[in-house]
């Protein structure tokens, strides 16, 4: 892999990928992702900085009943908090250029927590690919289901698995 040039990269949604997967019932696994987001990362000399943003209202789950409940104020309330933050002031290239390490602190619904990314990199001339996952405790977050979905937090998992696949281009 080459090393990740300086520069300032745009992240470009369309040919980008943001998904997660929870347990369900501890026996299966809901699946899901988000259509809209947007994020920017900047290297100079070694170091940089990223952030990104994603509508909550752009889930996905395959099932627009759930999809409906969960952007709802019995969840992630988005009349209130429409969107997802990651804001880092640090981004920095990883052993021998193949990657990038990012910590940074992730805001949901309204509580922010410390979250470190350490992503893969593919870089062609105009393109840089990042590739990851990690993992997130809705709990941290005050994600819980309320009102009629309660019984949900003793069916759904804590644990989300994030994975990201992001093609971001060079931005003037």
């Amino acid at each position: 892999m080459s090393a990740v040039p300086d520069g300032r990269w745009k992240l470009d949604a369309a040919r980008s990928s943001l998904s997660f997967s929870v347990r369900h019932m501890g026996l299966a696994r809901v699946r899901g992702s988000f259509g809209e987001f947007e994020g920017v990362l900047e290297l100079t000399g070694g170091h940089g900085s990223a952030r990104g943003s994603v509508r909550v209202e752009s889930v996905e789950t395959g099932d627009r009943l759930r999809d409906r409940m969960i952007v709802g104020g019995d969840f992630f309330d988005a009349p209130t908090h429409p969107t997802i933050e990651f804001h880092a002031e640090s981004a920095d290239p990883a052993g021998g250029g193949s990657g990038v390490e990012i910590p940074g602190e992730l805001t949901i619904a309204g509580q922010t927590r410390p979250l470190q990314l350490a992503l893969g990199a593919s870089v062609s001339a105009d393109a840089l690919k990042l590739t990851g996952a990690c993992k997130l405790r809705r709990s941290d977050f005050g994600l819980r289901f309320r009102g009629a979905m309660a019984a949900g937090d003793r069916t759904v998992g804590d644990e989300v698995s994030v994975e990201l696949e992001l093609l971001l281009v060079r931005a003037g």
